[in-house]
């Protein structure tokens, strides 16, 4: 799991190590030299891309990863303008953290 940059380097990892799954809060798909656009097709794990719908960047971000990735994936929008760690707090806060512990739930047992 990893946030806003650090989504995007759990990207590259995990199409190179074996993973039981990925999430990213906020990840862009390219930054400061990583670009996450080709990893992102050859990951067979599953995926999780959350983003803030304001938050206009990352939000179209989990869209192309979307589009890009294997199955199994999912994107989870939702609403305010919050960026990586801190959509884990506020008015966002419960909801993203009910979305990745029903994905840890599903994928790691």
């Amino acid at each position: 799991m990893g946030a806003s940059m650090g989504g995007t380097a759990v990207l590259k990892v995990a199409s190179r190590e074996e993973v039981a799954g990925v999430i990213t809060l906020s990840a862009p798909f390219a930054i400061e030299g990583l670009d996450a656009r080709e990893d992102v097709k050859t990951i067979s794990a599953p995926k999780l891309f959350i983003a803030a719908r304001d938050d206009k960047f990352y939000a179209r971000s989990v869209d192309l990863f979307e589009q890009l990735s294997l199955d199994p994936k999912e994107r989870q929008i939702v609403d305010g303008s919050a960026h990586g760690t801190d959509l884990l707090s506020g008015d966002s806060g419960p909801r993203v953290q009910g979305f990745i512990v029903d994905f840890l739930r599903r994928y790691t047992e």
